[in-house]
């Protein structure tokens, strides 16, 4: 089968791009002939890109000096020529111009094309819709959405906000997934030579939040949260990891960490530079022995990545909305006991006994660490059942196993196998 993958831009930092390209190298790895088409990012926006052992890509220029809506004439020549020699387009992410054109291109040329809004509707974007975005949806990209031969979402709840939208189009669940073969044991799961690298000395556990620094994460509940349950946890410590994007959260954050533990905040690697980038791994073990409740480590990736999960006991979201959260799964892969609250979409988390879901009050968030905490045995049973998750429900083998199933049973991609 010929599978064409599509996206506004590939970046480093982006949830989408750590969804799209396992899944792309994944269905090349079972036989499949697999191209990526994207526009490029700005400038000094790192990107990232599949293995070109595996995956065809193709990167266009932008046209216009405008990160959104991306739009690229040589992306548009190129998705018009080529769109007819495809069995089957995979589009993720909406409101941009190469989700549009290719939509607009398949539909004219017969192919059938999924789309995968990856958390576009979701309730905290939708109630900040301008009234540009509410016309552009209505008049240009929900008909072609209604056209796709299938929407796929990632959550049943996600199925909701999209049929609230007027799409109308038939929709398939299927969750991203996660590298899970990758990903580090948690604590007290099997031996890992890896994990010996990171070994903690000073008796401390970990609290790690890694993501976007951004009102929707919840961090205005956990920081109130935290300072109620560190009364009785003494040996906890939070690490949040994360940048904002130059919106300016991440000093508002840093500045109420501090008002709620003065002299307690460490916040000295929150903006590494590209010259101590290579240090920031080895900053955050050095960690280990500074007397901060709190530590703000900035965006980490690769190896500094590595170390926060290596480092920490268990894993916190308490977010208000999201789509389907990357770093939860990774989290979950790594064998860490998690904390969500309901606006992640991931309830197996509770049920499979992988964490605590909590409220999204700061009262309901601290009783979720405090209960997560109050028994390492149960901790470290979690741990296992984390990992028992990630491999079971969100594996990519898995996930790729489903999608190339609805692949095949649209109409003209089926004769193709």
């Amino acid at each position: 089968m010929k599978i064409l993958h599509v996206v506004r831009g590939v970046n480093q930092s982006s949830g989408t791009t750590h969804a799209i390209l396992p899944m792309a190298e994944e269905q090349a790895r079972r036989g499949h002939e697999v191209w990526l088409y994207h526009v490029r990012k700005p400038p000094g926006v790192l990107e990232a890109a599949p293995d070109p052992t595996f995956v065809k890509t193709r990167v266009f220029d932008l046209s216009l000096p405008f990160d959104h809506p991306g739009f690229s004439t040589s992306f548009a020549r190129a998705v018009s020529r080529d769109i007819g020699r495809f069995d089957v387009v995979h589009i993720q992410a909406v409101r941009n111009f190469a989700t549009w054109w290719t939509m607009r291109c398949a539909a004219g040329a017969g192919v059938p094309y999924i789309v995968a809004p990856q958390g576009s509707y979701e309730d905290w974007n939708l109630g900040r819709r301008s009234v540009r975005n509410r016309l552009y949806d209505r008049f240009f990209e929900i008909p072609l959405l209604n056209r796709a031969a299938r929407v796929h979402c990632l959550t049943p709840r996600e199925v909701e906000q999209v049929r609230a939208m007027g799409v109308t189009a038939k929709c398939v669940v299927i969750p991203n997934g996660v590298l899970v073969d990758g990903a580090l044991p948690g604590p007290g799961l099997e031996p890992n030579p890896k994990r010996n690298a990171y070994k903690k000395t000073d008796g401390l556990r970990r609290l790690l939040f890694l993501g976007r620094i951004h009102p929707k994460k919840g961090l205005d509940l956990l920081l109130p949260a935290f300072a109620q349950a560190a009364e009785k946890l003494l040996d906890l410590r939070l690490v949040i990891a994360g940048s904002d994007n130059g919106s300016g959260e991440l000093v508002k954050t840093i500045a109420a960490a501090e008002a709620l533990f003065p002299g307690l905040v460490d916040s000295s690697s929150a903006r590494p530079t590209p010259a101590s980038a290579r240090r920031h791994g080895a900053a955050i073990r050095e960690e280990n022995r500074a007397p901060a409740r709190i530590v703000f480590l900035g965006e980490v990736k690769g190896r500094a990545k590595e170390a926060c999960f290596a480092l920490a006991d268990a894993f916190i979201l308490p977010s208000y909305s999201e789509g389907l959260p990357v770093a939860v799964l990774e989290a979950l892969a790594h064998g860490l006991p998690t904390i969500v609250t309901d606006g992640c979409n991931l309830p197996e988390i509770a049920r499979e006994g992988a964490g605590v879901q909590a409220d999204t009050t700061p009262d309901g968030v601290a009783d979720a660490i405090l209960r997560l905490f109050a028994d390492s045995t149960a901790l470290a049973s979690c741990a296992q059942a984390a990992r028992n998750l990630a491999l079971e429900r969100f594996s990519w083998p898995k996930i790729v196993d489903r999608l190339l199933a609805v692949y095949a049973a649209l109409p003209i991609a089926h004769s193709f196998g």
